[in-house]
């Protein structure tokens, strides 16, 4: 099924495998570092995941065992009907069609999720 999604038109793509390729949208956090985004197949499920960049550049800002914290994050991944697997956000995706609209939940939740810090204090 990989094969045959042609995502040239909206973002750069590379194959990392025969069931991985890297989607590289422009989105990044504030210190310019890239959300990685890799289009995972999986058997006969297919899957959008941060490769854990939102985690590991959320805690560099914040406190992630604190409950507000952790009560922020579970918010948002309910919020976009997201998953979250050891670290890394999961977007199932139904189909090919409605794969950018996937990838755009994926960043949306993510950079939100590392941008938390408009319901708390400003990290220096």
């Amino acid at each position: 099924m990989l094969q045959d999604i042609d995502l040239s038109k909206m973002f750069t793509t590379q194959k990392i495998s025969d069931n991985q390729i890297i989607i590289k949208s422009g989105a990044s956090f504030f210190d310019a570092t890239p959300l990685e985004i890799l289009l995972i197949q999986d058997k006969d499920e297919m899957f959008l995941s941060d490769n854990k960049s939102t985690i590991k550049y959320m805690n560099k800002l914040y406190e992630l065992s604190a409950s507000d914290v952790k009560k922020c994050i579970s918010s948002l991944i309910k919020a976009y009907s997201l998953k979250m697997r050891g670290g890394e956000i999961i977007c199932p995706v139904s189909s090919v069609e409605k794969l950018p609209e996937n990838i755009l939940e994926l960043i949306q939740c993510s950079t939100q999720m590392a941008n938390m810090f408009i319901f708390f204090d400003k990290p220096e």
